[in-house]
């Protein structure tokens, strides 16, 4: 019998996502006004959940339906690798001098004020790696009380990938994600496949491509593998940028195609994909171990496997 496991619910091999930055609740809503009647799901990274005038029913009301992210309460910078940083007692005042390396305090005591030429920011919001780690479950809990304990279970870096090998792995280490999510350049060219490493993945595409990268996917060939398009990073990038027509075109064109695309967070992707692997072939019999309906075809007939169930067959 021909196996073939590589499918998507709605037996199709491709799968659209996104990852969106920061939580600005007025620029989300405008994105999500836009996919949302398109189909299109994604995962919204937040290190905030006190917008002003914003309680925590109109989280939930406006988030629903996607996936949240911790990006980490105060969205710090990190120590970074290879660098000498030296602790002032003085408090930051505005008009500090820059003074490379020095960290002064600030009222939160998780929190020092790095000044620094980096393009990122004259004025570095930093955290050690003691109060990162503190800084993030404190965001944990934060995002947990408005969506649900358990329901947080991705981490995106704030700033990029963040060089701290030792922070990194101490995340890592926490067991508490499925994935670190990186910022970096979109990996425009590669062949959009699934993220080979969870713990530093970067999206595919972005405000400035998401059209010319969509014609690029709808068009790719099959090759018998998981396919996903994950655009971000930033609603703002949007008005920024004054293209929302082309997030408006993109949602137009590539949503409402479920026998084309599955529409997912990027953890029910990533979840999908590990049902796929977990999935146990024998010579005469599929079975499926996960918690989720896998979506197989069995000598070209589709087929749904149940959860917990299998299929067997005459072996050929």
């Amino acid at each position: 019998m021909n196996i073939d496991l590589n499918y998507f619910p709605g037996f199709t091999r491709k799968a659209i996502t996104f990852t969106i930055d920061d939580g600005h609740v007025v620029l989300d809503k405008k994105l999500i006004d836009i996919v949302k009647p398109c189909g299109i799901k994604g995962t919204f990274n937040l290190h905030r959940v006190n917008w002003e005038g914003f309680s925590h029913d109109d989280y939930r009301v406006l988030y629903d339906g996607f996936e949240i992210a911790n990006h980490c309460k105060e969205h710090p910078f990190a120590l970074r690798d290879g660098k000498e940083y030296t602790y002032s007692d003085e408090y930051y005042k505005e008009g500090m001098p820059i003074n490379e390396g020095v960290l002064y305090k600030t009222e939160n005591p998780l929190i020092h004020i790095e000044m620094s030429e980096s393009y990122w920011a004259h004025k570095k919001r930093t955290a050690n790696n003691e109060n990162y780690i503190t800084l993030l479950f404190e965001g944990q809990k934060e995002l947990e009380e408005v969506f649900g304990k358990g329901k947080i279970r991705g981490f995106v870096w704030p700033y990029g990938g963040q060089p701290n090998k030792a922070l990194r792995e101490a995340i890592e280490n926490l067991g508490l994600f499925y994935g670190m999510r990186s910022v970096g350049s979109p990996r425009e060219n590669e062949d959009f496949s699934l993220p080979k490493n969870r713990m530093a993945w970067v999206y595919n595409a972005y405000h400035k491509n998401v059209l010319e990268r969509g014609k690029q996917f709808d068009e790719y060939p099959d090759d018998g593998n998981l396919k996903w398009l994950c655009f971000g990073v930033h609603s703002h990038d949007f008005e920024l940028a004054k293209n929302w027509c082309e997030l408006e075109e993109f949602a137009q064109k590539y949503g409402n195609r479920k026998g084309d695309f599955y529409y997912a967070t990027n953890a029910e992707i990533f979840d999908y994909e590990d049902a796929v692997k977990s999935a146990v072939v024998t010579e005469n019999s599929v079975y499926n171990p996960s918690s989720i309906d896998l979506y197989i075809k069995i000598d070209g007939k589709n087929t749904v496997l149940k959860a917990g169930e299998s299929v067997s067959f005459d072996a050929q």
